[in-house]
């Protein structure tokens, strides 16, 4: 048994590892990308099952291992985003996020930037009265996760005036407040085309 760390970290991805066990992939506040095997969470009686599905927030205990895999010792949830299960759209767009998340995200690397923004978003996306805004929250992210990462450009012209704030909110805004506004169908869909490049210039 390694040495035991704590920190606290949310599940991207979990698959099946070893008989009734899992090897989850999450983003972590001490140490960015980890992975993880959680013993025996398959179980419907392990103490890990909560713990161990793809969204949870919890605070972690975890012993170092071999080739960079922690073991999952200790574990207390503190979000499960459960509200994501309820609305296919708001899960279907959740995995598209996790799924960026882990192509952006590095071991070892504590950007808490990273993990601040998931978390708003999965919060965000998992309440009921946000059903109808989920096309600018996928901007939202989109845009602000490409700034943080050096990737965007704010454009030097757009047709919308409205286009021009919404950007700088969402560039400039505290993480709390991120999401708190709204714009109408012509600025979403000129928001949408930039954030769109974003998304493809982090990756081309």
């Amino acid at each position: 048994m390694g040495e035991r760390v704590k920190c606290k970290a949310i599940v991207l991805s979990e698959a099946t590892y070893g008989e009734g066990s899992k090897m989850l992939t999450a983003l972590s506040d001490e140490f960015g990308r980890v992975s993880i095997a959680a013993k025996g969470a398959k179980s419907a009686k392990s103490r890990f099952l909560a713990v161990s599905q793809q969204f949870c927030y919890s605070s972690m205990e975890l012993s170092a291992g071999r080739n960079g895999i922690y073991t999952l010792c200790e574990a207390d949830l503190i979000n499960s985003f459960y509200g994501l299960r309820e609305d296919v759209d708001a899960l279907f767009l959740a995995s598209d996020i996790a799924s960026t998340v882990l192509k952006v995200a590095r071991e070892e690397d504590r950007d808490t930037d990273l993990l601040r923004l998931t978390l708003n978003t999965f919060y965000f996306l998992s309440q009921k009265e946000n059903a109808g805004r989920l096309a600018l929250a996928k901007d939202v992210f989109r845009i602000r996760l490409s700034y943080d990462q050096g990737f965007f450009a704010v454009p030097e012209t757009v047709r919308y005036r409205g286009t021009a704030q919404a950007i700088e909110h969402i560039v400039e805004s505290d993480f709390r407040t991120l999401f708190s506004f709204n714009v109408s169908p012509e600025v979403l869909e000129e928001i949408d085309r930039i954030a769109q490049r974003a998304y493809d210039s982090m990756f081309d």
